[in-house]
Parts: structure tokens; C-alpha cells; sequence
């Protein structure tokens, strides 16, 4: 359960460098953005990879909260994130820390763009969403080039929902068997 999300996306970016499609990888369900976001960071081993990762992690915490970032710190999701390897605050810092021109990051995850996206731009001025517009289209370009298909790949990907309850990443396994009724299958 250590890592498991952080090495599905390191592995998916392994594979983009490798020239392999991300989809490939066994768990692997997300728009391929997350892949390329990755593929740069898939380059150093994975103890420096993951280093990198709580590295960058901490320093937004503090960045956001200054004082306040023990607080986060002893947050069990946010520890919980750390733990598996979710990339969610990481990617909300670099889109609230970040220019106009991060916004194509959104399309790493779009459940965190649906939260993160409108009140990063009610604070745009007119170049910025230029500026926003042209990050966008270039990450999707690049996700193009790279893998053509991967649109009816990423499709392809249906996990069931046992899938989702019985992830490795998630709090199900802490339910006790004397509740199985609450898990589902």
C-alpha cells in the first residue's frame, strides 16, 4: 500500500519515455497528461523520485500556510496522500502558486481542476487567460504527438467500482471484517 499510487504514476511515466503507452500499466485509469507530467520524473530512480515528491509536498505546505503547516502536517489526508502517493495537493499548490501558464497541469486530474480551476481564474486579468489558454492547448498537443490514440485508450479503461472500493489507496481495507457488509463484494 506504501507508494501505490505514486509508483503507478512513475511507472506510467517510465513508459511514455520508453515509448510504450501508459495504458499499459496494470491500475493505470487516468487521462495521460498524469503520465507525462510523470515521464520527467520517472528519470531518477524511484527513492529520488518519491524524495522529490515529499520534497515538493512539504515545501507547498509551507509555502501556503507558513506557520500553520504543522497542522497539515499532523492532517491524517494529508499524511494519507503522502503515504500512497496522491498527487492532489501538489497539483492544487502548483496551480495556486503557479502562473497563467500552469494551468494546463489541470489536466492532470480533473477532479481537482473542477475545484481548483474557477477560483484560480476569478483573479485573472485579460493576458492571463491568454496566457492560460495557450498552456492548455500545448499540453494537449504534446499528449497527441506523443500518443495519438490515447483517447480511445483512456476509454478503454473501465474499471468496475469493486475496483475503485478495493484499491489499495483507499481506507477499505481498514474496515473490519466484522463489517463486511459495508465493503462492497
Amino acid at each position: 500500500m506504501w507508494i501505490y499510487d505514486f509508483l503507478i504514476f512513475y511507472q506510467s511515466g517510465t513508459s511514455i519515455i520508453n515509448g510504450i503507452s501508459p495504458y499499459q500499466i496494470f491500475d493505470f485509469n487516468s487521462p495521460i497528461f498524469l503520465a507525462l507530467f510523470f515521464a520527467p520524473i520517472s528519470l531518477l530512480p524511484i527513492w529520488a523520485a518519491y524524495g522529490l515528491y515529499l520534497l515538493g509536498n512539504v515545501y507547498f505546505v509551507w509555502k501556503l500556510l507558513k506557520k500553520k503547516a504543522i497542522w497539515a502536517l499532523l492532517f491524517f489526508p494529508f499524511l494519507f496522500c503522502l503515504f500512497v502517493g496522491q498527487i492532489d495537493f501538489l497539483l492544487s499548490a502548483l496551480l495556486l502558486v503557479g502562473s497563467p501558464w500552469t494551468l494546463g497541469l489541470a489536466l492532470i486530474k480533473p477532479q481537482v481542476a473542477i475545484v481548483v480551476v474557477p477560483w484560480l481564474i476569478m483573479r485573472y486579468k485579460k493576458a492571463d487567460f491568454l496566457k492560460a489558454a495557450v498552456s492548455v492547448f500545448v499540453f494537449i498537443g504534446i499528449s497527441f504527438i506523443v500518443q495519438p490514440n490515447w483517447v480511445s485508450e483512456w476509454f478503454s479503461t473501465k474499471p468496475e467500482f469493486d475496483f475503485f472500493s478495493m484499491h489499495a489507496s483507499n481506507l477499505y481495507w481498514l474496515v473490519p471484517l466484522t463489517f463486511i457488509q459495508l465493503r462492497a463484494k
